[in-house]
């Protein structure tokens, strides 16, 4: 095929649905069409069309082969009424991108509070195996033998060719989760990443790498499609409907978001992710049907600037928070957190040469960041516990 052809219908395509209008392309070679695209024109145009069906009583098949037909100028002449169809929806999607441009251009905003899910579920999701095509997994929820209860999550692993889930695709989820919360289908790339690191500090900014290694995770979960079954877990509450009205058993993507570019007042380019029409993460509809989310304010996020926090520490530090912040909704919760506890929940290795130095220098990051939730009033103060040798075992707060 022409790949210089190729390249003009690619053009022609975004021009058109950019303008409300149907792309006018012959004689083109429609899979590596799509396959160039990436499912910027196809996958969204199927979609909208599956909507506009599902609320008919006509039925049609809706697949880019069937689509494909009338996306020559002769076919969609024999067709007006569909013509007229792929018209309006095209001209909504102009609108709704022409809103949300604008709303990207006018608003800074960042989260007040920062939400987590506490489930069990999203806790020990980073230590499966997901090497292989499909993962399957029984989380148990309850204490007593007699009357096991669990909550299973599936996977499909197809996506994420061997990479896992990370923790810090975890605190991804939750800033997106925390965006929600405050009544936001729709952020920059910008504002994530700059929540995930800041939390509501306007005055800082996250640097590139930052919003590449934030980038890729949304990206990441956005292509991972999970199936959570907590059925169990609402009969265990004695409640058939869960509190956001979910009745115990979700599939969709981790993230159910797209990503799309617009174009801000200084010309630059900027990238923005959006909920996909009404769907809501799987994980968030489930803490929220189970009342197992945390809520702090999001302040707790900007930590002292001696930390230069990255990918792996913003994962600890998310871990204090939501620790201390069961401590303080749970009275039988334990008030001490174990350095060996704290290094297993969040996946930390120690890679050099010298793992004792590295280890001693995190311990240190570990009182900057409690020293700075005093501060904040978040907590009353701590107390380092040692154990042989003076070595640190852990840490004792006080609420």
């Amino acid at each position: 095929m022409d790949k210089d052809k190729l390249q003009r219908d690619t053009e022609e395509i975004k021009k058109a649905r950019d303008k409300g209008e149907l792309p006018k392309i012959t004689g083109t070679d429609i899979q590596n069409l799509t396959k160039a695209l990436d499912d910027y024109y196809s996958k969204w145009l199927i979609d909208r069309l599956d909507e506009y069906y599902s609320k008919t009583s006509e039925k049609i098949d809706v697949s880019w082969e069937k689509v494909k037909e009338f996306l020559t100028l002769d076919d969609l002449k024999q067709d007006e009424e569909f013509r007229r169809l792929l018209k309006s929806i095209i001209e909504e999607d102009r609108k709704s991108r022409a809103e949300q441009e604008e709303r990207t251009r006018t608003t800074s905003h960042r989260p007040t509070k920062y939400s987590q899910s506490v489930t069990k579920l999203t806790e020990d999701i980073p230590q499966l195996d997901f090497s292989g095509e499909r993962t399957e997994e029984e989380f148990r929820i309850s204490k007593r033998k007699a009357k096991i209860k669990t909550v299973t999550l599936i996977t499909d692993n197809t996506y994420l060719q061997g990479k896992g889930v990370l923790h810090f695709d975890n605190t991804v989820l939750n800033a997106v989760i925390s965006f929600i919360e405050e009544g936001e289908t729709q952020f920059t790339l910008e504002q994530i990443t700059n929540f995930v690191y800041y939390g509501d500090n306007t005055a800082s900014k996250a640097g590139k790498k930052q919003m590449n290694d934030v980038r890729n995770s949304l990206r990441k979960q956005m292509f991972f499609p999970v199936t959570v079954d907590y059925t169990q877990h609402l009969q265990m509450n004695n409640t058939p409907i869960g509190k956001l009205g979910g009745s115990g058993k979700i599939t969709d993507q981790r993230l159910p978001l797209k990503e799309f570019e617009l174009t801000n007042r200084n010309g630059n380019v900027v990238i923005c992710y959006a909920l996909k029409e009404k769907d809501l993460p799987p994980e968030y509809i489930y803490c929220k049907d189970v009342d197992q989310m945390s809520t702090v304010p999001a302040n707790l996020l900007d930590t002292p600037q001696d930390l230069h926090l990255k990918p792996e520490d913003v994962v600890w530090r998310d871990y204090f928070i939501r620790n201390i912040d069961t401590m303080k909704k749970v009275k039988k919760f334990s008030r001490t957190m174990t350095v060996d506890k704290i290094l297993e929940k969040c996946g930390i290795t120690f890679k050099t040469k010298k793992p004792r130095d590295e280890k001693s220098k995190l311990l240190n990051r570990f009182e900057i960041l409690l020293n700075d939730f005093k501060r904040k009033k978040f907590i009353k103060g701590f107390s380092v516990k040692r154990g042989k040798r003076n070595v640190i075992e852990g840490y004792e707060i006080e609420l």
